[in-house]
Order: C-alpha cells, then structure tokens, then sequence
C-alpha cells in the first residue's frame, strides 16, 4: 500500500497537534474504525474514535484521558509523555471501547459504547478506586462475541526499564449478538 493512496484519517501536523494511532477494525458493513489519542498537551491526551461512512471520515472525542500514565518520580522530567494509558476496539463489535483513563489520580479502566456510531456514549467502569495504576487494556481477537476476554496491565510503572506490573483478566461482560 503507498501512503499517498490512501485517506487522511486526522491531519495532526496541519492542526499543530500530535497523536497516536491506538486501533483500527471493520464494523459490520467492512468500514474501517480508527481510535486514537491527540495531545493537546503533554498533560492532555484525549481519546477519539473516527469512522468511515463510505463517503468521508466521521470523528468525535470520546473523553479525556488525563496526562501520561509512567510515574514520574519528583524531580525528574518525564521522558515519555506521550505515554497515554491506551484504549482499544473490540473487534468482534467495534461500537465497543475499552479505555484507561486517569479517574483521581489513578489509571483505571473502562469500557465504553456507542449505539449511534460515535454520536452517544455509554460507560462503565471494569476497575474502580484502585491502589495502582491499570493501563493498555487489550480485548482477544478472534472470538465469537460472548467468549472474548479483556486484559490490561496492573501496578507501578516508571520506565519501560523499571516496573512492577502483572497483566489481569476478565471475560468481556457486555452482551452482543
């Protein structure tokens, strides 16, 4: 595939912005849906979810997700800023969105849908009033739409180098056809 063959899904350089490409899946008519973070700021990263309707893209802006998720320790000037906490489709359904997402200074995650192709959300929390950070949420490909499983990463995280996370799981809790 040639870059130039193909469609701008969000011109960041043209807005002044940076972003970060996070998924993509087909929906059920094979249209391709994007989610991605745009930082308006270091500090704020902000989800958004961008549709093709088979004639031109469609984006809205999920929520904001808070700054970086490494814990930068006091002093220290964090090298990794654009480190947001993630989120992901579920390809099976991809109206469905799982997060992480800074809820009083703590990452957690959640799961997020959208009846109306983006114009309406719905949100639930998977994690609440946690201890430590839950971050880069990943749903299982391939299954059938009530056997999938969501995972994510848990604990402390300074660096790529200097962590002390476990990966947790729960099967996926929203019911589909």
């Amino acid at each position: 595939m040639n870059p130039a063959e193909v469609h701008a899904v969000y011109d960041a350089k043209q807005l002044g912005r940076k972003t970060w490409i996070w998924d993509i899946a087909l929906d059920s008519h094979n249209q391709p849906v994007v989610v991605y973070v745009v930082f308006n700021k270091e500090e704020d990263h902000r989800y958004w979810y961008s549709r093709w309707d088979g004639a031109e893209w469609r984006h809205v802006e999920i929520c904001e997700a808070g700054p970086w998720f490494p814990e930068t320790p006091p002093g220290a000037i964090e090298t990794e800023p654009y480190y947001s906490g993630g989120l992901i489709l579920d390809h099976h359904d991809p109206s469905h969105v799982y997060l992480s997402r800074c809820v009083e200074g703590v990452f957690e995650i959640e799961h997020w849908y959208t009846p109306d192709h983006g114009e309406t959300w719905a949100k639930e929390a998977v994690t609440e009033k946690s201890a430590r950070h839950n971050v880069r949420p990943f749903v299982s490909r391939g299954h059938s739409g009530r056997n999938g499983l969501l995972f994510w990463m848990h604990g402390s995280y300074t660096h790529w180098t200097d962590y002390d996370t476990q990966i947790k799981m729960v099967p996926l809790q929203h019911d589909r056809s």
